[in-house]
C-alpha cells in the first residue's frame, strides 16, 4: 500500500517546491512524480510516461506540468 510508503518525506525539496506552485498539485502528488522520475527527467518525459507511472494524478494536472515544463501556452 502507498501508505507505507518509504518514499514519502516531510522535508521540501526544491523541485517538490517548484511542483506544488501548481495549483492542481498537492505534495503527495509532487512527492510521486519525484519518487518516479528526477527532475530533469520529467522535464524531457512524456505525458503518457508520466500517466503510466503515476496513475493517481489527474491527468489534467500532468498536461499542465508537461505545458509549463514544454513552453506550449507560449505564442509562437
Amino acid at each position: 500500500l502507498w501508505l507505507s510508503s518509504n518514499w514519502m518525506d516531510d522535508r521540501l525539496s526544491l523541485h517538490e517546491w517548484f511542483l506544488l506552485q501548481f495549483q492542481c498539485i498537492n505534495s503527495f502528488s509532487a512527492q510521486q512524480l519525484l519518487n518516479n522520475f528526477s527532475f530533469r527527467a520529467l522535464a524531457m518525459t512524456s505525458v503518457d510516461s508520466m500517466k503510466s507511472l503515476c496513475p493517481g494524478i489527474p491527468a489534467h494536472a500532468l498536461h499542465q506540468i508537461f505545458n509549463v515544463l514544454h513552453r506550449k501556452n507560449e505564442p509562437t
